[in-house]
């Protein structure tokens, strides 16, 4: 276990390290996937009543408020973070790699739910979405990552020990 623990803080430690390397190139390349999440999110916003306009990484709402979907909105650190648990544990390559593409996607999805949710507040609750943003969201979805991580830990127990019954 604390063989697990020193490597997941090595791969914790290390995962920004691209990030930091291509700075100057991460926003142009997260642009298309930003504008994606901001296209995607404007219509479940609507589903919920708000008036979403979007160009480029920006929703606007009536009355000219603005949400910009930037950088630090794209769920990469969640998915790194994540990554860097799998990757720390003992385990298949098959196994880290479904557990990273079935996790990734969830998380992903939650953060779509969450952009959703902040364009909604921006327009009916402007006063709670300072709270909603940097307190329930972003703990939220790093929960949500450690869910994924014991998720995928409890199945490969379970894995482990249909395999050894049918042996």
């Amino acid at each position: 276990m604390n063989r697990f623990i020193l490597r997941f803080l090595l791969l914790l430690a290390l995962a920004p390290l691209p990030e930091l390397a291509l700075a100057a190139w991460v926003p142009q390349l997260l642009a298309p996937w930003l504008e994606t999440l901001a296209w995607l999110a404007a219509p479940l916003a609507g589903l919920a009543g708000a008036s979403v306009l979007v160009d480029g990484a920006t929703m606007t709402l009536p009355g000219g408020a603005t949400v910009v979907v930037i950088a630090n909105c794209s769920g990469l650190t969640l998915v790194l973070l994540l990554g860097a648990a799998l990757l720390a544990y003992p385990a298949s390559a098959r196994a880290r790699w479904r557990g990273w593409l079935l996790g990734a996607a969830l998380l992903q999805l939650l953060n779509l739910l969450r952009l959703a949710s902040l364009a909604w507040l921006m327009q009916f609750r402007p006063e709670a979405l300072h709270f909603w943003h940097r307190g329930v969201f972003e703990t939220g979805l790093v929960l949500a990552a450690l869910a994924c991580f014991l998720v995928w830990l409890w199945r490969l127990s379970v894995d482990d020990h249909a395999a050894a019954a049918l042996a």
